[in-house]
């Protein structure tokens, strides 16, 4: 086998790259470079003194390895089937699904085009060669048939499947997955059947290079596989021994809850997610990998939790655990780019739609048709006639009865997104480019109040528009101040108008340009540093006014308070966001970061054309949040923060803690505003120089 590493640019804190996975495994210098190569390929990082898979929780033990044996090319990822087959789970890496791998440690496909490619990484590199895949369909239980057909062994054997049963099932030699049932398909009137079958179950490398990117992003997303297909076209295998009275995957468990009754306070797809199976008595239920027993269930208890609490050391609940940072890559733009790439909104510019939803927010959402902000969660169908920015704006608007925006990306104050380097600007309001096409938008208010020239052309310099009388716009991040607002100014005297666009808006993208990168670098970590002083005092006011032994709850209070705290409050009471001249105002506080958790991977927010379907939804979980990932997994009661509040490298926690701590209880980030994080990404160092004067 063949190893390529490439040279050495910037590694970006992406699960999903593999050459990220690789990176972590840099420090094993014991182990030969092609075992560390060939466990990247295979899934796996080095995290905490453990080997394991980041979508699916299992874990390797690297002590019972030999550091001078020379393994096989598929044996990790063989390995890696065997023990996910064995806790009875799937594993989306293995399944192909959407941005759960970045292959760039490979060469690149469209380089090799025309090239007859080795495949030396194939799970089943025995039947690579298409001939061997072909001679396997002898005995194929549609081969007799006299139909005319587009599902026959020569295209199946093209496309990559040799057939390995049970009963009709094909497996592809390179993701080694299986599809069966294809008594359907057999009548399908659609030519490329097996090619679009493959791409939407499985979109993995061979299948991209035959079919191609486009074809295959596509094919999932506009033919998503739902769970019920999921489950009867693609089963799960176990290498458990048998036993006839005891389920062995997690869709055998589901299959027991047919008659689970509907007052039961926990949901089955929950149980079944967490390892348990219905025994049919009551409530009483069982895991089919530890034997726990749980025959009461009350409002207010999960699943996952009970488990936890009662045998944390399940492997099924261990395997969970181990994936509790598997959404922190959804705040790279790049990683968001890469699960939008090759979809088709019917337009002449498709990929520039995809990189301009990723830059603002939107990634696809795992393995179905919904794209959805990281930050607030809305779901977006993207027309072509505004910016996607403005589309955002507007959903953002909804998720709050009030005019306040309530998604940080939109207010441009998310200092933890990890933009693509040297990209193209993506404006909100592009007509206003030009600073000529600015100026002119101020002729009427110059008329009527007089005001000099160069008045005009500061605020246009800094990337404002007129947009009424008494508001100017950002043309970029399309947030808006006073135009000649004198409290606001008389304040914050010691600013002009581009610093006082970057105080209130510090991750616009025109605002960094013209400052520079390390003034708004400076400018986040002040406002950092302040919200910890507020609430310092605000700890101390609230002991001064209880008892010397302050309760739970009141420690509680302070936290809620101080959360929601923010030093642009001063200036609330005469910079209103619910006023008739402003839809947003821009002036409200960031909200802190939160926990909540919607059901089956929607959103409360959603393009009226969305082609996901719509849920209702308890109202006290629609109210505005901040910089993190709502959906939590396989809807338990583990929070998937993509923020890691207290590690910038999701691997490695900090260093070293600041020391000024006079507070010694456990809370949230006090804002979401954190420059130590923003700095734990190389590209973002290397961007703080570029800037800089010497």
């Amino acid at each position: 086998m063949t190893i390529t590493v490439l040279e050495r640019p910037i590694i970006d804190h992406i699960i999903a790259s593999e050459k990220y996975r690789f990176e972590t495994f840099s420090s094993l210098l014991n182990f030969p470079l092609i075992t560390r190569h060939q466990l990247a390929l295979s899934g796996f990082i080095y995290r905490e003194t453990k080997c394991l898979c980041p979508q699916c929780g299992i874990t390797i033990d690297l002590t019972s390895l030999d550091d001078n044996a020379i393994y096989a090319s598929n044996y990790f990822r063989k390995l890696h089937r065997e023990k996910v087959s064995y806790l009875g789970k799937r594993c989306a890496f293995l399944l192909c699904e959407s941005a759960t791998n970045i292959d760039d440690l490979h060469p690149s496909l469209i380089s090799q085009q025309g090239e007859k490619l080795q495949w030396d990484d194939a799970e089943q590199p025995d039947f690579s060669d298409y001939n061997v895949r072909l001679q396997t369909f002898h005995s194929w239980p549609y081969l007799q048939q006299g139909e005319n057909t587009f599902v026959t062994p020569p295209l199946l054997a093209k496309q990559g499947f040799y057939f390995s049963g049970p009963d009709d099932g094909v497996t592809c030699f390179y993701c080694g997955n299986i599809l069966t049932n294809w008594s359907e398909a057999i009548h399908d009137t659609n030519k490329n059947i097996v090619q679009l079958e493959h791409a939407r179950f499985f979109p993995c490398r061979f299948i991209t290079y035959i079919a191609g990117g486009k074809f295959v992003a596509n094919a999932g997303y506009l033919h998503v596989v739902s769970d019920q297909e999921r489950r009867l076209r693609n089963p799960m295998t176990s290498k458990a021994v048998k036993n006839s009275n005891k389920p062995q995957s997690i869709d055998e468990c589901l299959s027991t809850f047919e008659n689970w009754p509907s007052y039961a306070p926990v949901l089955p797809k929950d149980l079944a997610q967490t390892g348990f199976y219905y025994l049919g008595e009551e409530l009483k239920v069982r895991c089919y990998m530890c034997d726990l027993e749980v025959d009461e269930w009350h409002h207010g208890m999960t699943a996952f939790g009970t488990h936890k609490r009662r045998r944390g050391n399940c492997e099924i609940i261990q395997a969970i655990l181990s994936t509790k940072t598997g959404d922190f890559q959804c705040v790279n733009e790049k990683w968001r780019l890469q699960t939008l790439d090759g979809l088709s909104f019917e337009s002449d510019c498709d990929q520039r739609l995809c990189r301009e939803l990723a830059a603002c927010g939107f990634y696809r959402f795992k393995n179905t048709n919904n794209i959805r902000c990281a930050y607030c969660a809305v779901l977006i169908q993207p027309k072509i006639d505004s910016s996607i920015m403005s589309q955002h704006r507007n959903l953002a608007k909804q998720l709050k009865k009030s005019s306040t925006v309530d998604c940080i990306m939109v207010r441009a104050r998310c200092p933890r997104n990890i933009v693509v380097p040297d990209r193209e600007r993506f404006p909100e309001y592009p007509e206003y480019q030009s600073i000529f096409d600015r100026i002119k938008t101020f002729k009427i208010y110059q008329e009527r109040y007089k005001v000099l020239d160069n008045f005009i052309r500061e605020r246009a310099e800094a990337g404002f528009f007129l947009d009424t009388m008494k508001r100017m716009r950002c043309f970029q991040c399309g947030n808006s101040l006073p135009i000649n607002n004198k409290n606001l100014l008389r304040k914050y005297s010691q600013y002009d108008i581009q610093k006082l666009h970057a105080h209130f808006y510090p991750t616009c993208e025109w605002v960094k340009e013209i400052l520079g990168f390390k003034y708004i670098a400076q400018v986040l970590f002040d406002r950092t540093k302040l919200n910890e002083i507020e609430y310092q005092q605000s700890y101390y006011t609230h002991l001064s006014s209880t008892s010397s032994r302050p309760t739970r709850n009141s420690f509680l209070s302070v936290s809620i308070t101080s959360s929601n705290s923010d030093h642009t409050l001063a200036i609330k009471s005469y910079l209103s966001d619910y006023s008739a001249e402003s839809d947003d105002g821009g002036y409200g506080t960031v909200p802190a970061l939160f926990k909540a958790q919607f059901i089956d991977h929607t959103s409360p927010i959603q393009s009226s054309t969305s082609p996901s379907s719509t849920t209702s939804y308890d109202s006290s979980l629609t109210t505005a949040q901040a910089c993190t990932d709502v959906i939590t997994n396989d809807s338990q009661d583990r929070w998937t923060l993509p923020i890691l509040t207290n590690q910038t490298n999701p691997f490695k926690p900090l260093a070293a803690e600041s020391k000024l701590r006079f507070i010694d209880i456990a809370r949230t980030d006090i804002s979401p505003v954190d420059p130590r994080a923003f700095f734990a990404y190389e590209s973002n160092r290397l961007d703080s120089f570029k800037k800089t004067k010497s």
